[in-house]
This record gives structure tokens, C-alpha cells and sequence, in this order.
């Protein structure tokens, strides 16, 4: 059996004509590779080795056997000029490393899990063949947050391997070990839960058409930015200075009274991407986070406030979305403005519904059908993680 160990680069490795971005979520800086995926954040415990030096990384690479291989480590930027603005670097070093005894047993690894908008992506791609001429495909593999950039680089990269991978799953489940969540099948008193935190016109938009109806005693929602807050599962106070402490582990007693879930994505607006990134769109920007997926881990049905085809990378995904209770015909208009009235238009045909026809439809078999599927599947994303191989975790209760 192979056994893979990860290779953390040292950030004065190479030769100084190969520049260095400090993280892959960065924006400053000249453009340059990134050796930094922010993985790291469920225990230290991973299977890697750093290399500090080129004697180091030599060390390793002519060490290899068909029973021990390594992995070189690269984050992928959000920012996709970093990657196709930084010339032959990428190029460079595979020059220099493919002199060294077993170079064809030497993975590429390119990460990031966090955030990717899919724009500018063909860009990248056409820059990174051109640097790639000397590894066998198969010994690359990108990890990548983007569903929709991850089918677009299955596409033109024939033989690499290319993973969804979400940071968010073991964070999520990480926070929520001590906190055991049951879901209530029994009758709830309110519509619906919205958890929001800094300030986006989105949310905004979605928080004053709560207020202007006056279902503030009807449903359940934060606004942090703005100092209304649901709290902490476990701690009634929530840090808006510490983002880490909270973001993952609402209070479950919310979840469990209400029927169903309004996320409130990071982004709404597909200009307001072109503009953050820099960068002209030709295709839609696509991007899901926690936000919505704590839909999964609460067990709960969703609506999502965010960029169009949000629905779809869920169920590219294997996750079920719930037709039976909105309308989604939401998530193909690109029109930002006309989704949001297609987004309130299906929350409202169920606010005219009295709870217990709410109760009804959420309670059906077919729903909860769907909630369990969602959950187990939640929790299969955490066990497959591409991230497992170098980081065992040791704590599985389900």
C-alpha cells in the first residue's frame, strides 16, 4: 500500500527569482505561487514533512518508492491573476526539480477550500499547460472549493485529477463535536431562520423586507453587523471581534423551531465579483460557503440568497433541494434584481401558509427523505474529504 506524505514548502526555498504570494486568499503583492492552503484547521496531526531548503526537497523527491511517495503542497488563488500573471515560475521550478531521481513519482497538489468565484478560470488554465509540459498528469490533482470551476477544469485537463473540496465540512463538524444536534420533528412556532453578520445590500434587502412585514415575531434572524444577535450553541454571547468562535455553531434551539432556513450568502451581486477579483466575467460566478451548507448539518430546508446557480452546485454535489416547498426557478435567473423578487416571492408563498400546513409539508416523508439523505451525505463529504489522506481525524461518533 502507497503512503503519501504531504511536502509543506519554506517560503525562501527556491531561488529568489521565483516569487512567493504568502497566502492563496491574498491580494497583495506581486503575482507569484502560493505555498499556503489553509487546510490546517481541524489538529496539527497531518501526515507532511516541511522542506525549508532545495537540498531538503531533493532529499525527499530521489527518497521515493513505489510504497512512499510526497506531495508538493501549492495553494490556488482566489485571485486568478496571481496565478497566469506570475510568468514561467511554476515552469522554473518543475526545471529544477525534474533532474532529481524518481521526479515521475512526485505529486502536485493545488488547494483552496475556502473561497473561488469561477471567473477568469480559462485564463488560468491556458497558463498552467503551459507550465505543466513535464509532469504526468496524473501525478496532479487540484482540490477546489467551486463546483462549477471544478467541472471546467475536469474538462480541460484530461487525466488530473480534480476534487470538489470544502474547508467547511471539517470546521463545521470540528465546532459542533460537543454539541450534539437532534432535529425536532415535532410542531414549530416559527417560519423561518436567517443568520447574517457584516453588512451586504443582500442581506440587507432580505432583513428591512422582514421588518417592513413585521414577521420579526413570526421567524428568527441575526444581523451582527447591526447588533442582533441569536448567540453561541453552548454560550448565550456571541464575539463579533472573533468570527472563529461563532460562525459555525448557532444555537441549535433556533434551527429547531423553525421550518425552514434563508442563507444569506457571501455574495450576491455577479458584478460585485468582477469588481473584487479584477476581472471580466464571460461566464456566471458561482460560490457557495457554509452559509449554506449548515442547511445540511441542522437538517433543515433551504432557500438560498446568494449568486445564480447555487442550487445546481448542490446538486452536482449530491445534495437534494426541496422544489415541493419553493419555487427555484430563482436559481437560473442571472438578473440580480429579478432573483431577488423570484427569492421573496417563493419565501412568501409559504409565509400565507399557516405552521401547521407549514408542519404538514415539512413532515412529509419525502421531505425528511430528503433532510436525512442531505445529512449523511453532509457527513460522507467529511469522511471523503480529499484532506483526509494527510489528516486521519480521530474522532468519528457518527
Amino acid at each position: 500500500m502507497e503512503v503519501n506524505t504531504l511536502i509543506l514548502l519554506g517560503d525562501d526555498i527556491f531561488p529568489g527569482n521565483i516569487r512567493k504570494s504568502s497566502s492563496c486568499l491574498d491580494p497583495e503583492g506581486n503575482p507569484g505561487l502560493s505555498y499556503n492552503s489553509h487546510d490546517e484547521v481541524t489538529q496539527k496531526q497531518i501526515s507532511a514533512t516541511w522542506a525549508f531548503t532545495l537540498e531538503d526537497l531533493k532529499k525527499l523527491i530521489e527518497s521515493q518508492t513505489t510504497k512512499q511517495t510526497y506531495t508538493l503542497n501549492f495553494g490556488w488563488h482566489l485571485f486568478p491573476h496571481m496565478e497566469y500573471n506570475s510568468g514561467d515560475q511554476l515552469k522554473t521550478i518543475v526545471n529544477l526539480l525534474k533532474g532529481f531521481k524518481n521526479f515521475n513519482l512526485l505529486k502536485w497538489r493545488f488547494a483552496n477550500g475556502y473561497d473561488l468565484y469561477n471567473v477568469a478560470e480559462e485564463k488560468r488554465i491556458a497558463w498552467f499547460k503551459t507550465q505543466i509540459h513535464d509532469i504526468i498528469p496524473k501525478n496532479i490533482m487540484f482540490h477546489l472549493v467551486n463546483v462549477a470551476t471544478c467541472n471546467t477544469y475536469k474538462e480541460h485537463l484530461p487525466g488530473v485529477t480534480v476534487e470538489p473540496y470544502f474547508i467547511y465540512y471539517q470546521r463545521m463538524l470540528v465546532k459542533n463535536l460537543e454539541h450534539e444536534f437532534t432535529a425536532n420533528k415535532g410542531k414549530r412556532e416559527r417560519y423561518f431562520i436567517c443568520l447574517n453578520n457584516y453588512n451586504k445590500d443582500h442581506r440587507t434587502s432580505i432583513v428591512d423586507w422582514i421588518k417592513f412585514n413585521k414577521w420579526q415575531g413570526s421567524v428568527d434572524f441575526s444581523y451582527i453587523s447591526n447588533n442582533r444577535t441569536l448567540g453561541v450553541q453552548g454560550n448565550n454571547t456571541t464575539v463579533k471581534d472573533d468570527i472563529s468562535l461563532w460562525q459555525d455553531s448557532p444555537p441549535h434551539e433556533y434551527f429547531n423551531r423553525c421550518y425552514f432556513y434563508i442563507a444569506t450568502e457571501t455574495h450576491y451581486k455577479q458584478e460585485f465579483i468582477s469588481h473584487i477579483l479584477n476581472e471580466e466575467h464571460t461566464g456566471v460566478p458561482t460560490f457557495i460557503s457554509e452559509k449554506t451548507l449548515k442547511a445540511f448539518h441542522f437538517e433543515i430546508p433551504l432557500i438560498v440568497v446568494g449568486l445564480p446557480y447555487s442550487l445546481r452546485a448542490l446538486r452536482d454535489l449530491g445534495y437534494e433541494t426541496f422544489p415541493e416547498l419553493f419555487d427555484e426557478s430563482y436559481d437560473e435567473e442571472l438578473d440580480d434584481s429579478k432573483r431577488m423578487t423570484l427569492i421573496k416571492d417563493a419565501v412568501q408563498n409559504l409565509m400565507n401558509k399557516s405552521l401547521d400546513e407549514l408542519h404538514d409539508i415539512v413532515m412529509q416523508d419525502s421531505v425528511q427523505a430528503k433532510l436525512l439523505h442531505n445529512k449523511q451525505l453532509f457527513l460522507n463529504k467529511f469522511t471523503t474529504s480529499p484532506w483526509r489522506q494527510w489528516e486521519p481525524f480521530k474522532h468519528n461518533p457518527w
